[in-house]
Protein backbone atom coordinates (compact mmCIF):
# COMPACT_ATOMS: atom_id res chain seq x y z
CA UNK A 1 0.00 0.00 0.00
CA UNK A 2 1.16 3.23 -0.88
CA UNK A 3 2.35 5.26 2.12
CA UNK A 4 3.20 9.14 1.79
CA UNK A 5 5.90 10.58 3.66
CA UNK A 6 5.48 13.96 4.95
CA UNK A 7 8.36 16.79 4.50
CA UNK A 8 8.98 19.85 6.94
CA UNK A 9 7.28 22.07 4.63
CA UNK A 10 4.41 20.30 3.98
CA UNK A 11 3.74 19.10 7.24
CA UNK A 12 4.11 22.76 7.90
CA UNK A 13 1.95 23.65 6.00
CA UNK A 14 -0.79 21.14 6.77
CA UNK A 15 -1.10 22.52 10.64
CA UNK A 16 -1.31 25.98 9.92
CA UNK A 17 -4.51 25.32 7.96
CA UNK A 18 -5.66 23.24 10.72
CA UNK A 19 -8.44 24.02 13.36
CA UNK A 20 -7.90 23.43 16.87
CA UNK A 21 -10.32 21.10 17.05
CA UNK A 22 -8.15 19.11 14.26
CA UNK A 23 -5.44 19.49 16.00
CA UNK A 24 -6.47 17.68 18.76
CA UNK A 25 -8.41 15.01 17.47
CA UNK A 26 -5.88 14.23 14.50
CA UNK A 27 -5.17 15.34 10.77
CA UNK A 28 -7.74 15.92 8.99
CA UNK A 29 -8.75 13.25 5.84
CA UNK A 30 -8.43 14.65 2.77
CA UNK A 31 -10.75 11.78 1.39
CA UNK A 32 -13.50 12.93 3.21
CA UNK A 33 -13.44 16.70 2.79
CA UNK A 34 -12.22 16.70 -0.86
CA UNK A 35 -14.69 13.90 -3.00
CA UNK A 36 -12.52 14.13 -5.76
CA UNK A 37 -9.33 13.18 -3.64
CA UNK A 38 -7.07 10.49 -4.92
CA UNK A 39 -3.71 9.33 -3.58
CA UNK A 40 -0.80 9.79 -5.99
CA UNK A 41 0.23 6.41 -7.73
CA UNK A 42 4.15 6.83 -7.08
CA UNK A 43 5.92 9.96 -5.82
CA UNK A 44 9.33 11.15 -6.27
CA UNK A 45 9.34 11.57 -3.04
CA UNK A 46 9.54 8.36 -1.88
CA UNK A 47 12.91 7.49 -4.20
CA UNK A 48 15.05 10.65 -2.84
CA UNK A 49 14.50 8.77 0.50
CA UNK A 50 17.88 6.73 1.94
CA UNK A 51 18.69 3.38 -0.17
CA UNK A 52 17.78 1.38 3.05
CA UNK A 53 14.08 2.42 2.94
CA UNK A 54 14.12 4.74 6.14
CA UNK A 55 13.51 8.41 6.56
CA UNK A 56 16.00 11.24 6.10
CA UNK A 57 16.24 12.46 9.79
CA UNK A 58 16.50 15.94 8.13
CA UNK A 59 13.07 15.72 7.28
CA UNK A 60 11.33 13.67 10.03
CA UNK A 61 10.24 16.70 12.67
CA UNK A 62 8.26 15.35 15.75
CA UNK A 63 4.56 16.88 15.36
CA UNK A 64 4.82 17.79 19.09
CA UNK A 65 7.87 20.43 17.87
CA UNK A 66 5.30 22.09 15.29
CA UNK A 67 2.59 22.32 17.58
CA UNK A 68 3.03 25.91 19.77
CA UNK A 69 1.52 25.25 23.67
CA UNK A 70 1.29 21.76 23.20
CA UNK A 71 4.73 20.58 24.38
CA UNK A 72 5.67 18.41 27.68
CA UNK A 73 7.62 20.52 29.72
CA UNK A 74 9.08 19.97 33.35
CA UNK A 75 7.10 20.02 36.49
CA UNK A 76 7.62 23.12 38.14
CA UNK A 77 7.49 23.26 42.07
CA UNK A 78 8.07 20.69 44.61
CA UNK A 79 5.43 17.96 44.15
CA UNK A 80 7.09 15.81 47.70
CA UNK A 81 6.85 18.48 49.88
CA UNK A 82 3.27 18.57 51.81
CA UNK A 83 1.80 21.28 54.04
CA UNK A 84 2.35 19.71 57.67
CA UNK A 85 -1.28 21.09 58.57
CA UNK A 86 -3.83 20.71 55.82
CA UNK A 87 -7.09 22.29 55.43
CA UNK A 88 -10.36 20.55 55.85
CA UNK A 89 -8.77 17.11 57.15
CA UNK A 90 -11.81 16.47 58.96
CA UNK A 91 -9.45 15.94 62.26
CA UNK A 92 -9.63 18.00 65.59
CA UNK A 93 -6.70 20.97 64.81
CA UNK A 94 -5.32 20.08 68.67
CA UNK A 95 -4.89 16.22 67.40
CA UNK A 96 -2.81 16.98 64.49
CA UNK A 97 -0.87 19.28 66.07
CA UNK A 98 0.23 16.48 68.74
CA UNK A 99 0.58 13.77 66.32
CA UNK A 100 2.83 15.95 63.91
CA UNK A 101 5.66 14.08 63.35
CA UNK A 102 5.09 10.97 65.36
CA UNK A 103 5.57 7.07 64.34
CA UNK A 104 2.71 4.86 63.10
CA UNK A 105 2.98 3.56 66.68
CA UNK A 106 1.70 6.58 68.42
CA UNK A 107 -1.10 7.08 66.24
CA UNK A 108 -2.18 2.96 67.21
CA UNK A 109 -1.34 4.03 70.81
CA UNK A 110 -3.11 7.56 70.56
CA UNK A 111 -6.65 5.70 69.49
CA UNK A 112 -5.87 1.94 71.06
CA UNK A 113 -4.82 3.81 74.48
CA UNK A 114 -4.14 2.24 78.19
CA UNK A 115 -7.75 2.68 78.50
CA UNK A 116 -8.79 0.17 76.07
CA UNK A 117 -5.92 -2.05 76.40
CA UNK A 118 -7.27 -2.60 80.10
CA UNK A 119 -10.85 -2.94 78.75
CA UNK A 120 -9.66 -5.65 76.16
CA UNK A 121 -8.02 -7.59 78.80
CA UNK A 122 -10.77 -7.38 81.52
CA UNK A 123 -13.72 -8.71 79.56
CA UNK A 124 -11.37 -11.04 78.01
CA UNK A 125 -10.69 -12.33 81.00
CA UNK A 126 -14.44 -12.27 82.04
CA UNK A 127 -15.30 -14.16 79.50
CA UNK A 128 -13.04 -16.89 79.94
CA UNK A 129 -13.94 -17.14 83.30
CA UNK A 130 -17.76 -17.67 82.44
CA UNK A 131 -16.91 -20.24 80.23
CA UNK A 132 -15.09 -21.90 82.49
CA UNK A 133 -17.97 -22.11 84.60
CA UNK A 134 -20.18 -22.53 82.07
CA UNK A 135 -18.81 -25.52 80.65
CA UNK A 136 -18.44 -26.95 84.24
CA UNK A 137 -21.73 -26.51 84.93
CA UNK A 138 -22.51 -28.38 82.02
CA UNK A 139 -20.26 -31.03 81.91
CA UNK A 140 -19.96 -30.79 78.20
CA UNK A 141 -16.61 -31.50 77.00
CA UNK A 142 -16.22 -30.19 73.93
CA UNK A 143 -13.21 -27.49 74.24
CA UNK A 144 -12.50 -28.67 78.07
CA UNK A 145 -9.34 -29.22 77.68
CA UNK A 146 -8.36 -26.08 76.30
CA UNK A 147 -10.14 -23.69 78.34
CA UNK A 148 -8.79 -25.92 81.36
CA UNK A 149 -5.07 -24.61 80.19
CA UNK A 150 -6.35 -21.04 79.85
CA UNK A 151 -4.31 -18.70 82.14
CA UNK A 152 -5.40 -14.94 82.40
CA UNK A 153 -4.15 -12.25 79.78
CA UNK A 154 -2.42 -8.94 80.74
CA UNK A 155 -1.79 -5.86 78.94
CA UNK A 156 1.80 -6.69 77.39
CA UNK A 157 0.40 -9.68 76.06
CA UNK A 158 -2.96 -8.36 75.27
CA UNK A 159 -1.15 -5.45 72.88
CA UNK A 160 1.24 -8.43 71.50
CA UNK A 161 -2.17 -10.19 70.59
CA UNK A 162 -3.11 -7.16 68.77
CA UNK A 163 0.61 -6.61 66.60
CA UNK A 164 0.14 -9.70 65.74
CA UNK A 165 -3.19 -9.66 64.21
CA UNK A 166 -1.81 -6.08 62.40
CA UNK A 167 1.12 -8.30 60.94
CA UNK A 168 -1.65 -11.08 59.54
CA UNK A 169 -3.61 -8.33 57.63
CA UNK A 170 -0.15 -7.39 55.60
CA UNK A 171 1.37 -11.07 55.44
CA UNK A 172 -1.92 -13.29 54.47
CA UNK A 173 -1.41 -16.95 54.18
CA UNK A 174 -3.73 -20.06 53.85
CA UNK A 175 -4.07 -20.98 56.96
CA UNK A 176 -4.08 -19.49 60.54
CA UNK A 177 -1.29 -21.99 61.73
CA UNK A 178 1.00 -21.35 58.61
CA UNK A 179 2.15 -18.23 60.75
CA UNK A 180 4.38 -20.56 62.98
CA UNK A 181 4.78 -22.57 60.36
CA UNK A 182 9.14 -23.65 59.99
CA UNK A 183 8.87 -23.26 56.33
CA UNK A 184 10.93 -21.44 54.60
CA UNK A 185 8.01 -19.90 52.52
CA UNK A 186 6.23 -18.96 55.94
CA UNK A 187 9.06 -18.11 58.32
CA UNK A 188 8.62 -15.02 60.49
CA UNK A 189 8.80 -13.97 64.01
CA UNK A 190 5.57 -14.64 65.21
CA UNK A 191 6.44 -17.84 67.03
CA UNK A 192 9.08 -15.90 68.79
CA UNK A 193 6.66 -13.31 70.12
CA UNK A 194 3.65 -15.91 70.74
CA UNK A 195 2.77 -19.75 70.63
CA UNK A 196 0.41 -20.64 68.45
CA UNK A 197 -1.83 -22.36 71.45
CA UNK A 198 -1.67 -19.04 73.24
CA UNK A 199 -2.29 -17.11 70.10
CA UNK A 200 -5.50 -19.34 69.42
CA UNK A 201 -6.49 -19.27 73.44
CA UNK A 202 -6.57 -15.40 73.54
CA UNK A 203 -8.69 -15.18 69.86
CA UNK A 204 -11.19 -17.55 71.17
CA UNK A 205 -11.69 -15.72 74.51
CA UNK A 206 -11.06 -12.17 72.81
CA UNK A 207 -14.04 -9.74 74.12
CA UNK A 208 -14.80 -6.32 74.59
CA UNK A 209 -18.01 -6.22 76.76
CA UNK A 210 -19.99 -8.21 79.54
CA UNK A 211 -22.03 -10.83 78.15
CA UNK A 212 -23.94 -11.08 81.10
CA UNK A 213 -24.62 -7.54 81.29
CA UNK A 214 -27.97 -6.07 79.93
CA UNK A 215 -27.17 -3.94 76.41
CA UNK A 216 -28.94 -2.57 73.38
CA UNK A 217 -29.05 -5.93 71.02
CA UNK A 218 -29.10 -3.42 68.14
CA UNK A 219 -26.22 -1.11 69.33
CA UNK A 220 -23.31 -2.50 67.09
Amino acid sequence: MYQHRWKHAELAAELENLTDEEIITGFSNDSINDRDFEPEESSSDSESDTEDGGNNSDDVVPLANLINGRRWKPVNGDRLTFDTFPNNTGVNPAIAVELAGKDPVDFFNYFINDDIINLFVTETNRFASQKIIGITNSGNQTGKERIAKWVDTNPLEMRKFLGIIIWMCLLQVPQLRDYWSKDLLYQNNISKIMSRNRFENILSMFHTCDNESPRDMKDK
